[in-house]
């Protein structure tokens, strides 16, 4: 059940940076602050507690702030999504 809830909160992550990366002014700050902060701090909680590939939770959610203030790059937009999608395709699948 949480495994699920945080899935959604990865979801609703990656829609944030496809959102960010296309038009950039649809979204509230609010929203954009909340996705990047869920992101830091999940990765940040996980990868001190040993997964090293929470460490990557923590560069989208940076990310996701280089994307609010205008810094995109559409290769790591891709790559941050791709990431955030494929990660959670079991989750809901199994």
């Amino acid at each position: 059940m949480i495994g699920k809830l945080l899935g959604i909160g990865d979801l609703i992550a990656a829609a944030t940076i496809v959102m960010l990366a296309f038009t950039p002014i649809v979204l509230p700050k609010k929203l954009i602050f909340y996705a990047a902060a869920y992101l830091v701090l999940k990765g940040g909680l996980f990868w001190l507690s040993g997964d090293g590939v929470s460490f990557i939770d923590v560069l989208c959610g940076a990310y996701i702030i280089m994307l609010s203030i205008g810094l995109s790059v559409t290769l790591i937009s891709v790559l941050a999504v791709i990431f955030l999608v494929q990660k959670n395709t079991f989750l809901f699948l199994g």
